[in-house]
């Protein structure tokens, strides 16, 4: 369509426009004056940010998966992510205490539900699973970044490395974990090594 005119204008003059009813003059590309321009309504629209959201009371959630298929490498392995170095922390626990303890803090009960993925549980049998409760307890949580390390250190001396990286059920249980608190914001950090296998 063409162009009936223009007019420049701050917001402050849409404003003030609007509250008085006056008309901005609107010109044609010749600069030549065209006709008037009213201005039938001008607010402003705040939309919530997430922090806003925080103030209102919403709550946050962390939820970890962390990654136990073969690729990592077997723990006993100096080489492997899960290699349990007295001298400094592997990348998994790195990862969780890098990421978890900003989230932390808006974490008001600070528990955690921990859960794991890509490993065999020997008490159970050879078949993979690919979603299970960290502490191997009914109740997936845990009492924050150090409980959930604990645990993560118990399922590395009890689960064996497995595969493949299947994300799905991991993203289903915690889906329904969610959907059970809606007045809470839910945050999934998994951590990983390798290529997802179930991405669609």
């Amino acid at each position: 369509c063409d162009d009936m005119g223009w007019f420049f204008c701050s917001f402050y003059d849409l404003m003030n426009a609007h509250q008085q009813r006056q008309p901005f003059t609107l010109k044609d590309s010749k600069g030549k004056t065209f006709g008037e321009i009213f201005v039938d309504e001008c607010k402003i629209t705040h939309y919530p940010t997430f922090v806003d959201f925080l103030r209102g009371g919403l709550q946050i959630n962390l939820a970890v998966s962390i990654d136990f298929t073969g690729s990592n490498g077997h723990p006993s392995d100096s080489r492997s992510l899960h290699f349990m170095d007295p001298a400094q922390p592997n990348q998994y626990v790195r990862a969780i205490m890098s990421v978890g303890d900003v989230l932390m803090a808006y974490d008001t009960d600070k528990m955690i539900p921990a859960f794991g993925f890509g490993a065999t549980d020997p008490a159970i049998g050879p078949q993979p699973t690919h979603f299970f409760h960290l502490n191997r307890q009914p109740n997936p949580y845990v009492q924050g970044i150090q409980g959930l390390l604990d645990s993560y250190g118990e399922a590395l001396r009890h689960f064996q490395l497995a595969g493949p990286t299947n994300f799905a059920a991991t993203i289903q249980g915690v889906r329904q974990l969610a959907e059970s608190s809606p007045n809470t914001y839910t945050i999934l950090l998994i951590i990983t090594d390798g290529e997802i296998t179930d991405m669609q």
